[in-house]
């Protein structure tokens, strides 16, 4: 089965771990990408924005275990709905 491109891997990440930190993402998606050229942080970090520009995911801002803000993302329904409509 062929990968999803790394935008709607990472969207589809957020879905699945909301929510998710960008190295909760990126260790996720690591196994499935770890040896592609286009696969980095910093490529992560991109998608994340580009999708938190779009209105398909959500910054949040959770507290952690030692009680530290920690940016988080989430899905919004928009996101949710386009991840359903590419991958049914």
């Amino acid at each position: 089965m062929p990968k999803l491109p790394l935008k709607m891997s990472v969207l589809k990440t957020v879905i699945e771990l909301s929510p998710a930190t960008e190295q909760v993402i990126f260790a996720a998606l690591e196994p499935v990408y770890g040896r592609d050229r286009q696969f980095s942080p910093r490529a992560v970090e991109q998608r994340l924005l580009a999708l938190r520009a779009v209105g398909l995911i959500t910054e949040t801002f959770p507290t952690d275990a030692s009680g530290e803000l920690s940016p988080a993302f989430i899905p919004t329904r928009a996101g949710k709905i386009k991840m359903s409509k590419y991958i049914s």
